[in-house]
């Protein structure tokens, strides 16, 4: 859910996609996504002592410093996990959806050994719609670019999408332009010739004898394309995400 509020932020902040998003709203629909996540997360923590003095009958304390304990070392296995598939590539929403369907079959079998009826129904019918949604990735991903691109570049056409371990990058058409998006943002435009010139002509008018150029970072595409009208010799491009070089 929080994940769609986000994907969802310029629409319900009434932000047009141009229009620069202000700090002081950013803040405030931060605040309000991000409270539903704590205040989940904190009434688990609640329930779960809960049932632990029920269960166990030992002191308020001592069952605090166990969950929490216990908590810790989950969310740490769970971060080493998802920063394991993330960096083989997984898309997130896959990852989510896998732990999704762990997490309501654990609250099923909870909810069936207390023998609660409406807890098991409820619960039952939740493991199976993450489970639907684990095996069908994607319908998920399909939802999740459209949502994307309807927020983020509402004229531009959709083309592909890329996890790296380093960026969300995102493939759009809009007329002859290719345009990326990394994070959510413009990294850059393919062709820009003009902009890519002037550029170029005021770097080799510093250095006219240059012969050797490292260029460094995202989006320097249009970049190197103008240098290569002047008389070099090498140059190198430098990147740490090689999934974005393959790609784009």
């Amino acid at each position: 859910i929080e994940i769609i509020l986000f994907a969802q932020l310029r629409p319900l902040a009434q932000v047009p996609a141009w229009e620069f998003f202000s700090l002081e709203r950013v803040f405030v629909y931060l605040l309000l996504f991000t409270s539903l996540f704590s205040f989940f997360t904190g009434m688990l923590f609640t329930v779960a002592v809960s049932w632990l003095k029920r269960a166990q009958h030992n002191d308020t304390t001592t069952l605090m410093a166990h969950a929490y304990i216990f908590e810790s070392l989950g969310s740490f296995f769970a971060g080493c996990l998802a920063t394991l598939l993330i960096a083989h590539l997984f898309a997130p929403l896959a990852i989510f959806s896998l732990a999704a369907v762990f997490f309501s079959l654990v609250a099923f079998m909870v909810s069936l050994r207390y023998r609660q009826v409406p807890a098991v129904t409820l619960n039952f019918l939740a493991f199976i719609f993450f489970l639907v949604a684990a095996f069908n990735q994607a319908s998920v991903l399909n939802l999740a670019q459209s949502v994307r691109i309807k927020n983020i570049f509402p004229a531009g056409e959709f083309v592909s999408e890329i996890n790296t371990p380093y960026q969300h990058i995102f493939v759009t058409q809009l007329a002859d332009q290719t345009v990326i998006f990394s994070n959510g943002e413009v990294l850059t435009s393919i062709p820009n010739a003009v902009d890519a010139d002037k550029e170029a002509a005021l770097l080799m008018a510093e250095n006219p004898a240059a012969e050797n150029v490292l260029v460094i970072g995202y989006g320097a595409e249009n970049l190197i394309n103008a240098l290569l009208q002047f008389p070099l010799k090498k140059i190198i491009y430098c990147l740490e995400d090689k999934v974005y070089y393959q790609v784009v």
